[in-house]
């Protein structure tokens, strides 16, 4: 029987995930209309709607610049964004 060391990482699986996508922040910033909405149906209140709308848009920004944003191939790039 053997004993795996503690820390010891296992071996990483085939990656199955898309390749990541670039996109220009113009394009998230054109779904503004459907966070806010979003946000509201939601229950985010009024006074604090267009912080929490800066912080999703910051947020998805930042993970399309750090290569986190991998839609399916084939999909129509609105529909993606707007998931």
């Amino acid at each position: 029987m053997s004993k795996r060391r503690r820390g010891a990482k296992r071996p990483h699986a085939a990656s199955t995930q898309p390749p990541p996508v670039t996109i220009e922040p113009e394009a998230i910033l054109a779904e503004s209309r459907l966070l806010r909405f979003m946000l509201a149906r939601c229950g985010v209140p009024a006074r604090d709607r267009d912080d929490v709308l800066q912080e999703c848009l910051i947020g998805a920004v930042v993970a399309v610049r750090e290569g986190r944003y991998r839609p399916q191939p084939g999909l129509e790039p609105r529909r993606i964004l707007q998931r």
